[in-house]
């Protein structure tokens, strides 16, 4: 049993970390820098301010 979890939880660990890793050339880390850098469309300002549907 304690093998079984310990695979399982390396696994999920491993699948979790492929997630959240974005690799990028230095062309399209350019690009992505320069679209955080622009301002926020009026209907993402509009999104932001609402107040959230699960209070």
């Amino acid at each position: 049993m304690q093998w079984a979890l310990s695979n399982l939880l390396a696994a999920a660990d491993r699948d979790i970390h492929e997630v959240h890793i974005i690799r990028l050339n230095s062309k399209a880390w350019n690009d992505f820098t320069a679209a955080l850098n622009e301002p926020m469309g009026l209907r993402l300002n509009e999104l932001l301010e609402r107040d959230p549907i699960w209070t």
